[in-house]
């Protein structure tokens, strides 16, 4: 029964990052033709069911942060992943980057964006 739900999702993380390949915005002004706008409801749908491809935790998104370029435009969020209300990863979505899944985290002990580039910081800086 597990190698049937692995088999299937790995056909859906298929299907899904095929799916994906869309332009999206993170603002919410008005989207042009063609363009998808990246809400906050759409990416904790996004966060769903890529957590459910990856893992077989029930995961629940929180905190929909949303992140910036160097021009101040917005291009993505930052979605926290918890199960049994530990933290437990994250998902980041970017609209520049094709089926918009930037980066995705998935440990127990699941640090957010920040902890994790202060624990690369530390490890460059201790080299």
């Amino acid at each position: 029964m597990k190698k049937i739900r692995n088999i299937l999702s790995i056909i859906l993380s298929v299907i899904l990052l095929l799916n994906l390949s869309i332009t999206a915005l993170a603002s919410e002004s008005e989207n042009a033709e063609g363009e998808i706008l990246l809400t906050e409801d759409l990416v904790l749908d996004l966060a769903t069911n890529y957590a459910a491809v990856f893992t077989d935790k029930e995961l629940v998104p929180c905190n929909p942060t949303r992140i910036y370029d160097l021009n101040d435009q917005a291009i993505g969020y930052i979605v926290e992943l918890y199960y049994q209300d530990e933290l437990y990863g994250y998902l980041v979505f970017d609209n520049n980057v094709e089926g918009l899944l930037a980066e995705i985290s998935l440990d127990t002990g699941g640090n957010t964006l920040e902890e994790s580039m202060l624990e690369k910081i530390q490890l460059i800086h201790s080299q």
